[in-house]
């Protein structure tokens, strides 16, 4: 069974064609400058319009869990592996969930610091984002 696809919906297609463009970026308003993540059609805070920003693609583990049996097709061949939750060095108070790849899953930690990296899943129309010990 192959491993799910991204969802695209006119809210995230400006996350999706950057990322493959190799660069992490988020929804940031452009009156009040928040950052939104997931996207949305308008400011959460402000009701401001909203335009895709790349960011550093720098951040931290918030949280993680180390999945160790098959639940979701397509990552068998991956197990065990990481599904992170990590916040943007520029947002800090958002949590974008992931997986953690290039890593030993048993030395990862809340805290560790991760970089972006770009994968284009078989089948997949656009690449995905996930992150990597930095």
């Amino acid at each position: 069974m192959p491993a799910p696809l991204p969802l695209v919906d006119p809210d995230s297609i400006g996350f999706w064609e950057s990322a493959d463009q190799g660069k992490f970026a988020l929804q940031q308003c452009e009156s009040c400058s928040s950052y939104m993540y997931p996207p949305v059609g308008v400011c959460r805070k402000c009701g401001g319009g909203l335009s895709y920003k790349p960011l550093s693609g720098k951040g931290e583990i918030y949280s993680f869990i180390v999945q160790h049996h098959g639940v979701t097709g397509g990552y068998e061949d991956k197990l065990p592996y990481v599904i992170a939750v990590v916040s943007p060095d520029e947002a800090p108070h958002l949590h974008f969930p992931t997986h953690i790849v290039d890593a030993d899953p048993q030395r990862v930690r809340v805290g560790d610091r991760v970089q972006a990296k770009f994968e284009r899943p078989e089948g997949a129309e656009h690449a995905i984002v996930v992150f990597a010990p930095a």
